[in-house]
């Protein structure tokens, strides 16, 4: 499986998965927050790519299992500090996957197994 597939399927399943666990937001704040993740996963997410097409498509060093290992520390923290503001917000959001806009579709509980633990 290419890098660039392991690494967005570590947020990102089927939908079908999504359909267990998952609540439907329709909240104009919830759906501002959950903007919100999707941006500052996006600014990673583009530091990775970046990185690994500097690297030749290698994606050592350049990715962010941990902050620990993470290049980009600052878009780490970032992404980290407004996934557990929405956990401290909506705490269900670490057990229920969110749906919302047309079937824009964001995988909170995997957020929440990796990203969590930097959670207050």
């Amino acid at each position: 499986m290419p890098w660039k597939v392991k690494f967005l399927s570590l947020l990102l399943f089927s939908s079908m998965s999504y359909a267990q666990n998952s609540i439907t937001i329709t909240d104009e704040e919830e759906i501002e927050m959950a903007d919100r993740i999707s941006a500052y996963l996006a600014k990673v997410s583009r530091k990775v790519m970046e990185c690994t097409e500097k690297q030749n498509n290698q994606h050592e060093g350049c990715t962010c299992q941990t902050r620990e290992i993470c290049p980009f520390k600052k878009e780490y923290d970032e992404f980290t500090e407004v996934v557990c503001l929405a956990f401290k917000r909506y705490p269900n959001w670490k057990t229920n996957n969110l749906i919302y806009d047309n079937g824009h579709i964001i995988g909170t509980i995997n957020m929440n197994h990796h990203y969590g633990k930097h959670c207050k």
